[in-house]
């Protein structure tokens, strides 16, 4: 089966084959990008399927996704490549035509846009058909596009998206000025997974947040891109940005400790950025990175997956065995250092997807959120200390700053 994936950058295609069936299945997939079909009747019914997608199941049935482009839109702005779901605006799927989806086949499917990769074993014969393939496009006129950098933004601006959810779930974030080019994004990767390590114990906030107080699946924090991260255990290829930002993802927790919850990543949050991680999350974090990084890219598809993404940025081929070196040099210390310059928790964007907006925001406004336990929970007294302490948490949420959307109208 050939695979494909559509991201805001990046474009692919995958298949994995036997080796003695390579050179055919090569043929189908070279025919699929050279020659599609593009008929007209197939375009009508996935821009209808698109359309029902973002006007019906996205905005009612896909919560954290929502969330998550939501809280593109608010760090990127409205109108820049980042700022809507990967499907579009229902405004503009609407009105596009068979001819301009022709279009941009031919202008962005060129020679100088495309990567042809092979891993495993590659034959002779299979090497000409991949310059075959690259051949047989136009050649085109750039190699990439120029993405403008994210808005200047002063203060936190909150954006609470109402919908038919059973719980509320909290985005935070801003836009990095560097990505994984730059020598200290290792630096950040570490401070992010000691932080909220995706769907992993590792991290800090899945211990404070799940594991001492049960208030949702799992917190994490993010330095690249994530999609799908409720389906994904491990990060996703081929969706790399020239652009990244710093991301906390709260998963949805019940309406009543919302509010709660979102003072305790903003709380946690400005721990990390006075106080960084402690010398144990450092030390556990380190050698749990290079201890999993080389088993991250062991299956050949990966591999290969990562070496296209490093034509992407710039990097080395071997991006995790880099990505280990620049560990293995990193101090606590100098860790810190980059969280203070690079991670602001003064000026970002949240979102918060709920099924009351209207209620949120004046929870939010309160002195005090207590967090609500479930009928016959008890904490020890150092907990209860500490949630009094997140309840009275301050945020500088301005109420000029505070907008509420519906989630049907956000896209």
């Amino acid at each position: 089966m050939i695979e494909t994936s559509v991201q805001k950058e990046q474009t692919s295609f995958r298949v994995t084959t036997a080796a003695s069936n390579s050179i055919k299945v090569f043929k189908l997939l070279t025919q699929l990008i050279v020659s599609p079909g593009l008929n007209i009747s197939e375009f009508e019914r996935i821009k209808g399927e698109t359309l029902d997608y973002l006007k019906e199941q996205f905005p009612r049935e896909d919560q954290e996704e929502l969330g998550k482009a939501a809280l593109d839109l608010a760090i990127y702005g409205k109108g820049h490549p980042y700022a809507h779901p990967v499907a579009g605006l229902s405004a503009d799927v609407q009105t596009i035509t068979h001819e301009e989806a022709v279009a941009f086949y031919k202008k962005y499917f060129t020679q100088k846009r495309i990567i042809v990769a092979a891993a495993g074993r590659v034959t002779d014969e299979l090497k000409r058909a991949m310059l075959e393939l690259e051949a047989a496009l136009p050649a085109g006129d750039s190699s990439s596009t120029k993405i403008p950098p994210a808005p200047v933004n002063k203060g936190i601006s909150v954006t609470i998206v109402e919908g038919p959810f059973d719980g509320t779930g909290v985005h935070l974030g801003h836009a990095l000025p560097i990505n994984r080019r730059d020598e200290r994004f290792a630096q950040l990767v570490l401070a992010a997974n000691g932080f909220g390590k995706h769907r992993s114990f590792v991290g800090r906030l899945m211990h404070v947040v799940r594991e001492v107080r049960g208030l949702n699946y799992g917190t994490y924090s993010y330095v690249e891109d994530f999609p799908y991260g409720g389906r994904l255990l491990t990060e996703p290829l081929q969706v790399a940005r020239q652009i990244q930002a710093f991301t906390v993802w709260g998963r949805p927790t019940p309406h009543e400790n919302g509010c709660f919850l979102t003072r305790q990543i903003f709380r946690e949050l400005q721990s990390l950025k006075t106080q960084g991680l402690t010398t144990e999350e450092f030390t556990r974090t380190k050698s749990h990175l290079q201890g999993a990084l080389p088993i991250l890219g062991s299956p050949l598809e990966r591999r290969l997956g990562y070496a296209v993404d490093s034509v992407f940025y710039g990097t080395p081929s071997n991006y995790l065995a880099e990505l280990v070196t620049r560990l293995s040099r990193a101090s606590n210390e100098a860790v810190k250092n980059t969280i203070q310059k690079y991670i602001d928790t003064d000026n970002l964007h949240l979102v918060l997807v709920t099924k009351n907006a209207e209620a949120l925001k004046v929870r939010l406004k309160e002195k005090e959120c207590t967090i609500q336990y479930a009928p016959g929970i008890d904490k020890s007294e150092s907990i209860k200390t500490e949630d009094r302490e997140i309840a009275a948490f301050p945020i500088a949420i301005k109420e000029e700053r505070i907008r509420i959307v519906r989630s049907d109208q956000l896209f």
